[in-house]
């Protein structure tokens, strides 16, 4: 029975306006309207339409076919002068292409992955950035993993954020960015409305700008990211929005990666994106953490505390306190042994934190949790009643 959505692999050569030769990436910029003679592949499930191209730049067009977002792409920055960006670093390191990847329950994953060697000699940060899209039949929503790979060798601290051009209604100008502070979402509209939500995190920066011509310098993107702010609205003019978002800093050693978790959401009203975020939420479920720093004392010894609610249905906090900076592990496993969530699985500095662990999807029973650090290991269990 043939599926109700469609794959779509577009090479599309154009011919262009004049543009400087030196930077074909300029061809991509918006001064037209027509996609970039570049390869895009893309699905399109009825409600949501999405591609990437080969320099990791992602569009998001509605039902009817109409692109909203121009480009929707990440950013790790770990100075003013070393900021991963689309425009200045970001270059394909693996082909494009659909892979068999059914997690969350997906009915379609798109996969590539981008690294800094667009210039000669290759600019800092040196990270490979592996980029998975999953939608479903059916949705106006779809599920964007950044998985930020540390390739240099030296350690990292780096704050993992996105850029996204607005191009709502197919064209450019006169759209409105404003934060939803009720459900945690950035909503982008003119006439529709796209919803982008950071999942796997706590959002520390949103801010806006008029788009304007050759913008991408490191130390614009630098000073953006720590804007340590919730811009609440943004109305653009004629030339449209830049909305830049991030989080707090990550520390990544070498070979180590951290992943970051948007959701995206698409719709005629706010209404609609705010439905189709909320059931991404649940598609999501086990690996959204919201994980929440509160350093008010920095600890001098590891703990790690019991679940609360316990039991619980459907989600609980699970907190812990750390004395020094290394690489924690927060799992969560079912009673035959099988990990059923990993909640944490990077560099932390000392402080005490609390995790969100959503347990949508797993049947009750008893589970148990595991915080392992280079210096500390607990068990504790847990139980879900439904």
């Amino acid at each position: 029975m043939m599926k109700k959505y469609f794959i779509l692999s577009i090479i599309i050569l154009l011919v262009w306006e004049v543009f400087p030769a030196n930077n074909p990436k300029d061809k991509r910029e918006r001064r037209t309207l027509k996609y970039s003679a570049l390869a895009d592949s893309g699905f399109n499930l009825g409600q949501i339409g999405v591609t990437m191209n080969i320099y990791g730049g992602i569009q998001i067009f509605d039902k009817n076919g109409i692109l909203n977002i121009w480009r929707f792409t990440p950013l790790v920055a770990t100075s003013d002068t070393s900021v991963f960006n689309y425009y200045i670093n970001s270059n394909f390191a693996d082909t494009i292409r659909f892979i068999q990847d059914s997690s969350f329950g997906a009915s379609t994953a798109l996969y590539g992955a981008f690294d800094n060697s667009y210039t000669n000699p290759p600019l800092p940060p040196n990270v490979l950035v592996k980029t998975t899209i999953y939608g479903w039949e059916g949705s106006n929503y779809a599920l964007i993993k950044f998985t930020v790979i540390n390739k240099d060798s030296l350690f990292m601290n780096a704050m993992i954020g996105t850029e996204t051009v607005a191009q709502n209604n197919n064209t450019y100008g006169y759209d409105t960015v404003q934060y939803v502070d009720t459900a945690n979402f950035v909503d982008i509209y003119n006439r529709t409305h796209v919803g982008l939500e950071l999942l796997s995190g706590n959002l520390e920066t949103l801010t806006s700008f008029e788009y304007f011509d050759s913008y991408q310098k490191d130390s614009l993107y630098y000073h953006l990211m720590n804007y340590d702010g919730l811009d609440r609205q943004f109305l653009s003019d004629s030339m449209g929005s830049v909305t830049i978002t991030s989080q707090a800093p990550k520390g990544i050693y070498p070979g180590d990666s951290v992943t970051v978790f948007y959701g995206i959401s698409i719709g005629d009203s706010l209404a609609e994106v705010y439905a189709g975020l909320d059931t991404l939420k649940l598609r999501y479920s086990g690996n959204y953490t919201g994980i929440k720093q509160n350093n008010y004392l920095t600890p001098v010894n590891y703990k790690l505390l019991q679940n609360y609610p316990n039991p619980f249905n459907p989600s609980t906090t699970i907190s812990f306190s750390i004395a020094n900076q290394e690489h924690v592990s927060l799992k969560v496993y079912n009673i035959l042994g099988e990990v059923v969530s990993t909640l944490v699985n990077e560099v932390k500095g000392p402080g005490n934190y609390s995790v969100r662990f959503d347990a949508y999807g797993l049947s009750s029973g008893i589970y148990f949790y595991e915080l392992n650090t280079g210096n500390f290991r607990n068990v504790k269990k847990m139980m879900i009643l439904k």
